[in-house]
């Protein structure tokens, strides 16, 4: 604990706030009716059911900040003059909302004057590209999570990626709460949008406030009411069917049906002569029965109880459901309690029936005293899914670790492996891959203070807990799975489901071949029993002051620090073969922090957003001081230079290292600037010039650089080392090699820069539609990876690059062999990616909005991405030679492309968006019973997109 406080000390000294912002600003004049100013009259807002204000200064103007988005009701009043109320006041995230009164002077005692404020022609403080949906605009669109909302905005692409991004480079917020895994950088969406009072998507850059992110931002801030309770319930069905092309995946029009149920088929087709005669039969079981091809393909894969469940997953309906509760408890005090379960049914045959996905959300807000408001909040979700992994765990921000894995399932139609409950699709061999459990914890307390109604703070303390595994037994999921070390590394009998075992029986049949729709002569045991796990989680505490200095200028600064955990290992091997990530200690306790500062101008010609932010990070561990051999600095690992003897030792109690270490250096502390402006130019009321330049800076994912290699252990001569415990001199015969395609953490990786340019214009046309044109230019280097692998099938294949780095060669015989005593080659994680993307936004958005709404988007978009610096390094050897000359990459007529290539599946060239909806009003149409109008409240519309993957996609809207 001591240790915490002194990070957190020195966080607080040095540190920056990526505090989201989630409120915005009101401002105006009162004048009276000879266009005077009045100094000295009083403008509040009703904020929750509280009356928030401020006086006008010797200019007649007013500042009210730390006003929730959303739509407001202001009221200008002054002693002799006629009370005016404007209603519908449009208030957004980090905007300002501009007011005018005019007050007339009160003769004789009149009612006060109420009318609806009008909405701007355009909004002339956007200085970056920014999407916002309100609550109202969720509740119409067809939108059911959050996910899907911020999909059909502008510049997203069909990947999560937005101008370009492949989803690795974003950073969901929920009232000012980070929902990122910081060890994978993967986000929680899983936010209940029935609690969202406003999202917004900051895709052309964004304010010196936010960081951990050099692509996108996405903000929300949830309801909260103190004048009366409100509720929501919403349901979701879809009916059982299928909903892939190419018909039932194992219907009776298939080949495997059709043909192979006949035993005369396998009569007809023996296996070739090579294949030996003595894997005609089978064991099919451990009491020795023998069966012949047919029995065994009839018996296992046709009519097995398992079986029989993947065939009816046509049959499960899926259900949805969300109930929101939000409003006052006192007079002081509010609440908001949300629930979301979603039984999910995968659309292709998978090892779990359903998908499950639940979300809980609560919170309380206390007014300590007028001015202090203290608010405590808390979030609990997870989900169990078979189909592509949802996180980044698995994808080239995991690099080393098998990337490209899928989920447990079956991808496509004709997948020669659908026979296999824990199958990856595309794998060249019947590679089981086990669901992905994900459970998440957060929540914060948050105190704001109001000195005055031009000067807040807030202060956040923060806790995000994230744990996923992929495993086979869903009953082994709370374990820390060290009861998998309790036969030496015999994790196979603990992972592996008892159905899936049936295939691994008796002697394994290795397949010659496969035939299209059928696992052919592949009749293979899923040999590969991966294990993967993970857990992280941090302390945050943030701290933002903003003042409004003048008319002119308001002050934004704050800080930010993190103390975090971290702990991760991966297992997998077949039968005759181990590889293991854990041979040393695995937990690491980063930290990481920022300062920042920001001035917003507003003149009349001109509104500037100015900034700075600073960020660092340290992995805070002590590492090998050899990249050729991260593995040597621990005693446990077989055949490191520490020792003569193998000595796996105690999983239990793995040694810490530290400074006395022979080997041992600590990590460096990483450092970035990030200058930011944007401007704003008003022409006319009706059209706005908008330019952006930034810095942004992003860490790269803790596993990244903490990631230790794969250590492979080789079987010990006519024994099995999953059932053999290995034997004392293990290590001096056969030592330890490091596997040639898998990764190692490298903890002086650098921030990934990105640099944003952007300029465009806002115009109001007849004061029917705004039409938004923007360019765009994105200039990246250091990155770590540049492509996101964990999608559909076919990118999957024509994806960009993953995160391959630099190969090492520690040793001058291995040269990449991975025999006895031989070092092999790794592949260490470097900022080795560049990416340049240009691009062209056309939105046209309909003003009209009480009884239909468009929005059209188009974007045309060019995006280079490729890899430069050190391919293959060879360590010098002790005559100071190396095995052969270190290579780099860079684009030759060789390389097919590999330094520098557009890719159309990730980000189209072309695309479009359009939503369309009609409102009829609530009481619209005439009256049945009970006061009920059937054609009230009905909200049918179309949504159409026009992309190289979800071509002429359409959804109808309803009530």
């Amino acid at each position: 604990m001591k240790k915490i406080a002194i990070v957190f000390l020195v966080m607080l000294c040095s540190a920056s706030m990526v505090y989201a912002g989630t409120t915005g600003k009101l401002t105006g004049t009162v004048k009276d009716a000879a266009g005077q100013v009045l100094p000295g009259a009083n403008v509040v807002v009703q904020v929750e059911g509280i009356l928030v204000g401020a006086a006008t200064d010797a200019n007649g103007q007013f500042f009210i900040l730390a006003v929730p988005p959303g739509l407001h009701i202001v009221k200008a009043s002054m002693v002799g003059y006629q009370d005016v109320t404007q209603t519908e006041v449009r208030v957004k995230i980090d905007q300002t909302s501009t007011l005018n009164f005019s007050l007339r002077e009160e003769v004789l005692a009149a009612e006060e004057l109420v009318v609806v404020a009008e909405r701007p022609p355009v909004e002339v403080d956007l200085t970056g590209s920014k999407a916002v949906m309100s609550s109202v605009e969720l509740d119409r669109s067809f939108v059911a999570n959050i996910k899907q909302a911020v999909d059909t905005q502008q510049g997203v692409n069909y990947n999560g990626g937005i101008r370009g991004g492949f989803g690795l480079d974003v950073s969901y917020y929920v009232d000012g709460m980070e929902l990122r895994d910081g060890a994978s950088n993967s986000n929680w969406t899983g936010i209940n949008t029935s609690t969202v009072q406003e999202l917004e998507v900051l895709s052309g850059g964004y304010n010196a406030e936010y960081g951990r992110a050099n692509g996108a931002v996405i903000n929300m801030v949830t309801k909260s009411s103190r004048t009366r309770v409100h509720s929501t319930l919403d349901y979701k069905m879809r009916p059982a069917g299928i909903y892939h092309w190419g018909g039932h995946i194992y219907g009776p029009e298939r080949y495997e049906n059709r043909v192979m149920s006949n035993p005369d088929w396998w009569n007809n087709h023996p296996p070739p002569g090579w294949f030996g005669t003595g894997h005609v039969t089978l064991r099919d079981n451990r009491d020795g029965v023998n069966t012949t091809l047919a029995q065994h393909w009839i018996m296992n894969y046709l009519t097995l109880p398992w079986i029989q469940d993947l065939k009816e997953y046509d049959t499960r309906t899926q259900h949805g459901y969300e109930g929101t509760l939000y409003g006052p408890l006192t007079k002081r005090a509010s609440f908001m309690a949300s629930g979301r379960y979603h039984k999910g049914v995968p659309k292709y045959p998978s090892a779990l029936n359903y998908n499950p996905e639940w979300n809980l959300q609560g919170s309380l807000t206390f007014d300590v005293t007028q001015n202090t408001r203290v608010k405590l909040q808390g979030m609990h979700g997870g989900f169990n899914n078979t189909d592509q992994f949802r996180t980044l765990y698995g994808s080239s921000e995991d690099n080393g670790l098998w990337q490209n894995r899928s989920g447990a399932h079956i991808a496509y139609p004709s997948n020669s492996w659908k026979f296999f409950p824990f199958v990856a699709q595309g794998t060249p061999s019947p590679t089981p891959r086990s669901p992905e459990y994900v459970r998440m914890w957060s929540g914060q307390s948050k105190l704001t203070h109001i000195f005055d109604p031009r000067t807040f703070l807030d202060v956040n303390l923060s806790y995000f807990w994230y744990f996923r595994e992929a495993n086979y037994r869903r009953d082994n999921l709370w374990k820390t799975s060290h009861a998998a070390y309790s036969k030496g590394f015999d994790w196979n009998e603990v992972l592996v489901e008892e159905e899936n075992k049936r295939l691994t029986r008796g002697t394994p049949f290795r397949g010659v071949g496969r035939i299209s729709g059928v696992p052919g002569w592949g009749l293979n045991y899923p040999g590969d029993h991966a294990q993967d796990y993970a857990k992280a989680y941090n302390y945050t505490i943030k701290a933002d002051f903003t003042k409004q200095v003048d008319e002119v200028h308001q002050l934004k600064a704050g800080l930010y620090g993190s103390y975090q955990f971290f702990d991760r290992y991966f297992h997998f091997g077949y039968i005759s073969t181990a590889w293991i990530t854990d041979p040393i200690a695995r937990d690491t306790n980063p930290y990481e922090g920022a300062i920042y500062i920001q001035d917003k101008i507003e003149t009349r010609g001109m509104i500037v957003n100015a900034g700075l932010r600073v960020d660092m990070y340290n992995v805070n561990a002590y590492v090998s001081d050899d990249v050729f051999d991260p593995l040597r600095i621990d005693e446990d690992t077989p055949g490191n230079v520490k020792q003569s003897e193998i000595s796996i030792g105690d999983p239990y109690g793995y040694k810490n290292i530290s400074s006395t270490d022979e080997f041992a250096v600590h990590t460096p502390t990483q450092w970035a600037i990030s200058p930011r402006i944007g401007i704003s130019h008003p022409i006319t009321d009706k059209t706005v010039l908008h330019f952006m330049y930034g810095h942004f800076n992003q860490r790269p994912s803790w596993q990244k650089m903490t990631n230790t290699p794969f250590m492979q252990l080789r079987p010990y001569p006519e024994t099995d080392p999953i059932l053999t415990p290995l034997p004392a001199d293990y290590g001096q015969k056969y030592g330890y090699s490091y596997t040639h395609w898998a990764g190692a953490g490298n903890p002086g990786l650098e921030f990934e820069k990105m640099i944003q340019y952007e300029v465009g214009f806002d115009q109001n046309i007849a004061d029917l539609l705004n039409l938004d044109v923007t360019l765009y230019y994105k200039d990246g280097k250091n990155l770590t990876a540049a492509g996101f692998r964990n999608d559909e099938s076919f990118l999957a294949y024509y994806g960009t690059y993953t995160g391959t780095g630099h190969r090492l060669f520690p040793d001058f015989n291995g040269l990449g062999s991975r025999g006895p005593g031989k070092s092999g080659s790794l592949v260490v994680n470097g900022n080795m990616f560049f990416q340049d993307v240009r691009g062209l936004e056309i939105t046209m958005d309909s003003r009209f909005q009480q009884y239909a709404h468009f929005k059209f988007h188009y974007n045309l978009s060019y995006s280079n991405t490729g890899i430069y610096g050190l391919r293959n390094v060879y360590r010098v050897q002790p005559d100071g030679q190396k095995a052969r000359p270190d290579s780099r990459h860079g684009a030759n007529n060789t390389d097919k492309g590999v330094s520098g290539r557009d890719n159309a599946y990730w980000n189209p060239r072309n695309s479009a968006k359009l939503t369309a909806t009609v409102f009829t009003p609530a009481n619209f149409g005439p009256v049945v019973v009970g006061g009920w109008r059937p054609l009230g409240d009905w909200k049918p519309g179309i949504r159409a997109s026009n992309t190289p993957i979800t071509r002429r996609a359409i959804h109808l809207l309803s009530r």
